[in-house]
């Protein structure tokens, strides 16, 4: 056997080149075979031989190299043994065949594992328990089995029995694995033909693969060569798979190490060192970057590099799920998939728009649907989820649109306006035969129950759904790639009934989500671009420069935790056999090394000091301080004191403007944006002020003058359009309603985007669980309307006094009207989750038959009688009738002011004067005692003031009052209000002319309320549609803009609460 060692990178790679020039002769020709850690490490190689990339070393022939493959050893294994294992009947067991068998054996049994079963975490660890105790032999087993725990016992039994599974009935479900592989492979070395083969390690530990490479080593002579990283565990690990003592070897260490702020700084910091290395003459080809995870150096490098209009290389780090035939099949299994939870979510509303927007799919007639419009249609039309649901919604609205044409066309309206109902009524039709087409095909009676008849259904379903091939061939190759790789896993499924017979459902859903997690595959051209890699596959890499991101504890090495199934101490009672803790932190410190050892001429480690996605600060990783202490830093060095290291190879830390500017200063900012902040900030410290710095964009000039104007003060920015043309409210033609002066008292910007804007938040019917406190009020107050009208004077049921008392057959009719506008609202879909909707509907039940109750004792104590319901202030009652008058108020100014609304509800005392009840169906708010102290508080409750002048003025009264009667159980029926007098109407016209004065004053600043530390937020915002568009600092604003004086009339509105709340 041929033996030879060097360090890592360049030196192993030479003696690479040197084994395949020795076996090849004066034979240039002759066949050489290379065992490679990994595909990329092969690709590395070839790339450097072929272009004889290494001078001055020796050229192995006139081009380069003919006739040297490349091959993992498993790769090589499976070309040695799939004849021979063929012969015997046996087929590759596939992660798909593997995983089936364990659900199988699953659930037939009755051990430790039965009552998680159905946990896909149980099923994939007991895949990887089956990779590792299949590599034991039967005197192993036998060893663990006497001395280990029950839970190890129970887990050997089940590895045998799925073994046994894959391997009885005669051979129908023959299977062989990795280790069969490999242990048929030893065997066949010495008929095979490879006479020339040259072993590059180190290779992932694996007894079945390590007696493969061993015997292929002994039985052909095979020139071996290990790498040495200078760490003599490491080293040892490697070696001994061999059988060898590994040399004293140096450590490679790093050039550089770089501390950024976090990780997306990390990737910044790397892009800029690249730019500076390309202008150093630097191939792009000769850089690669180490990532430690996948996430988020993948995408953001990708994204930093792309910015930077620098190539990239390496393997995607996306799923096949993540490619667009793999969302189509998700969503297309989750319509056909009832859910696990109590609530069934086949057909949400949610998943059908978002299989339709996934992709260019194709409808029942194979025409391209187009699912622009189906979004607002369906929400329209009040859609929730279910095929009833969609029908019943669909036709409900498809027949309101032809009621509207045939209005629209009797009434004569615009071609234009027609024309948009139809092309509605299109929109509807085409929605309502994909969901019915959809319907059908999905449905569970039609799918089939074996594998081969539920993957035949799959593969027609998504060839209906998915363009033509030809279609397909003019998306990215990556699309395409992807696209076959699906067709062909739902053919690898097929077969599965011999290995798991009567599947149900959940385990056809399992095996299709376990295959989508297979990797995308690979970005860019090998050798086109910048590598990007994950550190675990760094050994056998050539590389000029190369970068380690994620140098911090926890990230790199990452924490390694205990087997849950089988801990370490079970693993120690066979030494050396199966993998413990620390031989997989050897295994990663072996990667790291070999990582660092890559970079012929540099490597460079780097730093992300915090984490901004959840506002951590991050520790070095040991080896980050041990290398430190390498290039000559104190061997005190601590995760504390690093950064007082004078090294010269320790960058200092840099925020992201220091970064940005020494890059940009220097010549290589990555983006147009940086070199824009850059002249920003330069300008900014030359005293320019920001809204005249120089910039190229208009939308940065705007924002920079936007910053200007905020910075202390009240501006049109943050809520002042003093000089704006602002209607005039409250006219003749404008009459306004007390909610809406209300809305500006509690908080003027959320008027502002309410009222002036016209903006709001969009109701989504498939999104409530249960009825909305708005939509129980309006259903609450139909209900009494409708009774309460009844009994009004000159009705059949008038209540001719205030004693007089409601009936069982006026709680009859009651209950009968509720039943019907709950069959309203639950056509509307605006009712939510059926089970809570029937809680809700006995608590709405015995609400009503309690207000009976109460609404006795109430017009006893007042001594009145129901004369009106639904009063229209300003309104027409009907559709046929025209504007009833306002209420009309004088300012203190002399302005006349017109005021809108409906009340719920106005009584008449013995003395006819009127009493309006306003309900509320909430908790009682405002409490009596703030009411009593200000009758407007602070002008957010206007509506009694409103609603008892408008009776006053219209029944020619006297006097008048007004109450807020709080009509359930969560309001105790409680009553808050008062009498009409004198000082209550001072009070509310000076709160009106404040309110008025500013919104057409153009006041609109943020008022949060106060900071409430139970719920997290602020008292005004918690339920506010615009919380997230206003800024954090939302109560320092108003606070500025409070200072600048201009807001003097506002604050004089507001004290009597401030007073309040202060004492």
């Amino acid at each position: 056997m041929d033996f030879r060692s060097a360090t890592s990178g360049r030196a192993t790679t030479l003696l690479v080149r040197g084994a395949i020039r020795d076996l090849k002769g004066n034979d240039p020709l002759a066949a050489v075979t290379v065992v490679v850690p990994s595909n990329l490490a092969g690709l590395s190689l070839r790339r450097l031989f072929g272009a004889d990339a290494m001078a001055p070393a020796p050229p192995l022939g006139p081009r380069g190299i003919a006739n040297v493959s490349f091959a993992t050893p498993f790769q090589l294994a499976s070309r040695l043994a799939l004849p021979a294992l063929a012969e015997r009947g046996l087929r590759p067991l596939t992660t798909a065949v593997l995983a089936s068998a364990v659900r199988h054996v699953l659930r037939r049994g009755d051990d430790r594992f039965a009552a998680v079963a159905e946990h896909v975490a149980t099923e994939r660890a007991l895949i990887h328990a089956y990779h590792e105790l299949s590599e034991l032999n039967d005197a192993e087993i036998t060893q663990l089995r006497a001395a280990g725990s029950g839970q190890t016992v129970d887990l050997l039994g089940f590895v045998g029995a799925v073994k046994e599974h894959l391997r009885s009935d005669g051979g129908r479900r023959g299977y062989h694995d990795e280790a069969d592989v490999f242990a048929t492979a030893a065997q066949a070395i010495g008929g095979s033909g490879e006479e020339r083969v040259v072993i590059v390690g180190p290779f992932v530990p694996r007894r079945s693969a390590d007696r493969f490479l061993r015997a292929l080593a002994s039985g052909v002579g095979a020139a071996t060569i290990l790498p040495t990283t200078g760490d003599a565990a490491v080293d040892a690990a490697s070696h001994a798979v061999f059988g060898q003592s590994p040399p004293i070897a140096a450590k490679a260490l790093p050039a550089a190490l770089i501390p950024a702020a976090d990780s997306d700084e990390e990737c910044r910091a790397v892009v800029r060192r690249v730019l500076e290395l390309a202008e150093a003459g630097v191939r792009f080809d000769r850089i690669a970057v180490f990532t430690p995870t996948k996430d988020p150096y993948s995408r953001v490098l990708r994204e930093q590099f792309s910015q930077a209009a620098i190539p990239t290389a390496g393997p995607d780090h996306r799923r096949l799920q993540d490619s667009v035939s793999g969302r189509v099949l998700s969503r297309v299994l989750e319509l056909a998939s009832p859910g696990t939870s109590v609530i069934d979510h086949r057909f949400d509303r949610d998943r059908v728009l978002a299989l339709a927007m996934t992709a260019p799919l194709r409808g029942h007639d194979r025409k391209p649907i187009r699912p622009g419009r189906w979004e607002t249609i369906s929400r329209e039309a009040g859609v929730v989820g279910g095929i009833e649901d969609w029908n019943d919604k669909l036709t409900v609205h498809a027949a309101s649109l032809e009621q509207r044409l045939i209005d629209a066309e009797q009434n004569e309206r615009s071609d234009g306006f027609i024309s948009a109902v139809r092309r509605q009524q299109r929109v509807v039709s085409e929605l309502s035969d994909f969901v019915g087409w959809l319907a059908e095909r999905t449905d569970r009676k039609t799918i089939g129950h074996t594998w081969a008849e539920r993957s035949s259904w799959l593969s027609e379903l998504l060839r209906s759904l998915l363009p033509s091939e030809q279609f397909r061939a003019s998306w990215p190759q990556s699309e395409v790639d992807a696209s076959a790789r699906i067709e062909a896993l739902i053919e690898r499924i097929r077969v599965l009934d011999d290995v798991e017979p009567d599947a149900p459902w959940s385990a056809f859903i399992r095996a299709i989500e376990l295959e989508l997690e297979s990797p995308l595959g690979s970005l860019g051209r090998f050798g086109s671009g910048v590598l990007i890699t994950p550190l675990a596959s760094s050994a056998g890499l050539d590389f000029d420069h190369v970068f380690l991101l994620g140098m911090a504890e926890g990230v790199c090495p990452r924490v390694i935790r205990e087997d849950a199934l089988l801990p370490d101490a079970e693993r120690a009672i066979i030494p050396g056999v199966l993998p413990q803790r620390d031989d997989l932190y050897t295994a990663e410190r072996q990667r790291y090394l070999l990582g660092v050892g890559a970079g012929v001429e540099s490597a460079t480690l780097v730093l992300p000091m915090g984490d901004h996605r959840n506002g951590r600060t991050r520790t070095a990783s040991r080896w980050w301080l041990e290398a430190m202490v390498e290039l000559g830093a104190p061997r005190s060095l601590n995760s504390e004191t690093w950064t007082e290291s004078d090294i010269p190879q320790l960058h200092e830390p840099q925020s992201f403007v220091q970064a940005m500017r020494g890059a940009t200063e220097s010549g290589l900012a990555i983006n147009a944006p940086e070199l824009e902040i850059h002249r920003v900030l330069s300008q900014a410290e030359a005293g320019v002020a920001s809204s005249a710095v120089d910039v190229n964009r208009r939308s940065l000039h705007r924002g920079l003058a936007m910053l200007d104007e905020m910075v202390g003060g009240f501006s049109r920015h943050n809520g002042n359009l003093a000089g704006e043309q602002i209607d005039q409210i409250g006219s003749d033609e404008r009459a306004v309603s007390a909610s809406r002066l209300e809305r500006w008292a509690t908080c003027p910007r959320r008027f502002f985007f309410g009222y002036m804007l016209d903006l709001g938040e969009l109701e989504r019917p498939d999104r409530i669980l249960e009825i909305s406190a708005l939509d129980r009020g309006s259903m609450w107050h139909s209900i009494l309307e409708a009774f309460i009208a009844e009994s009004l004077p000159g009705k059949a049921n008038e209540l001719e006094s205030p004693d007089a008392g409601w009936t069982s057959a006026d709680r009859q009719r009651m209950r009968e009207i509720a039943e019907r506008l709950f069959t309203e609202y639950e056509q509307l879909g605006r009712t939510g989750r059926p089970l809570l909707w029937s809680i809700e509907k006995e608590t709405i039940l015995r609400d009503l038959d309690r207000f009976l109750d109460v609404d006795m004792d109430v017009r006893k104590e007042l001594g009145c009688v129901p004369a009106a319901v639904e009063l229209a202030i300003g309104f027409a009652p009907d559709d046929d009738s025209p504007p009833t008058p306002p209420a009309v108020i004088s300012l203190p100014n002399g302005r006349k002011l017109n005021l809108r609304g409906f009340a719920d509800r106005v009584d008449f005392r013995r003395d006819n004067s009127p009493v309006v009840l306003d309900y509320k169906t909430g908790k009682v708010n405002p409490k009596p005692k703030a009411l009593e102290d200000d009758p407007v508080v602070a002008g957010t409750k206007l509506q009694l003031g409103v609603y008892a002048e408008a009776a006053r003025q219209r029944y020619g009264a006297t006097r008048a009052a007004a109450h807020y009667w709080f009509t359930s159980m969560k309001g105790e029926f409680k009553r808050v209000g008062y009498d009409w007098t004198e000082d209550k109407q001072e009070r509310f016209g000076e709160a009106v002319q404040i309110i008025v004065e500013g919104i057409e004053a153009g006041q609109f600043p943020p008022n949060p309320g106060n900071y409430n530390t139970y719920f997290g937020s602020f008292d005004n915002c918690g339920f506010c549609e615009f919380n997230r568009v206003c800024r954090r600092d939302r109560d320092q604003e108003l606070e500025h803009a409070i200072a600048t004086g201009s807001l003097a009339a506002y604050q004089r509105l507001r004290e009597p609460v401030d007073e309040g709340a202060a004492t």
